[in-house]
């Protein structure tokens, strides 16, 4: 997202991407799945091929970036849930993890909105991915903890997309207001900057 917009999407593109829903798309498919929860059918979407295919889609995106940087230390933890480690101290944990639903990312303590299985197909998620990990283990993206006191309570994380600066935040409701503030960034380097394109 561009520093001005301040709206958590259910997509985990950046606006204006090639690859992003529009929002009509992206309204109608979030509005599926709450359906889908209200009903308890959330998961099933009715189309097995079409999950199985995401499923699929995340992991040969994970194979492709990892073959091309078979440097990069990393763990299956489960058959759906990768961990990236942190390239050194002042790097920071990549994590996704595949839901028949969506695909969760996590960069340290921060989290972003899933890749919705209901709008994003799996050729576009697969794409995705593959940017969003090149991106994240490289110097193109960094993770900005805020602190209260030396205790953290906000997580920005920074990308360049197709040109543009955007971020994503995570942060805690509740914390010590009235605190020093310090802030650190984090970057891995695992990659060279310039790789974060599909």
């Amino acid at each position: 997202m561009k520093n001005s917009d301040r709206i958590a999407l259910p997509s985990a593109a950046p606006p204006n991407s090639a690859l992003e829903p529009t929002s009509a798309q992206r309204l109608i498919g979030y509005e599926h799945v709450l359906r889908g929860a209200e009903a308890g059918q959330l998961g099933t979407l009715g189309n097995k091929n079409h999950v199985s295919g995401f499923d699929t889609a995340f992991k040969n995106a994970v194979e492709t970036v990892l073959s091309h940087a078979p440097h990069v230390r990393h763990e299956w933890v489960s058959e759906s849930t990768v961990k990236f480690f942190a390239s050194s101290p002042d790097g920071f944990d990549v994590s996704l993890v595949c839901e028949s639903y969506g695909v969760y990312p996590y960069a340290g303590e921060w989290h972003g909105p899933p890749w919705d299985s209901t709008v994003w197909e799996p050729p576009a998620l697969r794409a995705e991915v593959e940017r969003f990990l090149r991106s994240v283990l490289s110097p193109a993206a960094s993770l900005e903890v805020h602190y209260s006191n030396e205790r953290p309570y906000k997580w920005r994380l920074h990308q360049q997309v197709t040109g543009d600066a955007w971020f994503e935040e995570t942060g805690l409701l509740f914390f010590n207001w009235f605190g020093k503030r310090s802030t650190r960034r984090f970057c891995n380097t695992w990659l060279p900057a310039g790789d974060s394109s599909p």
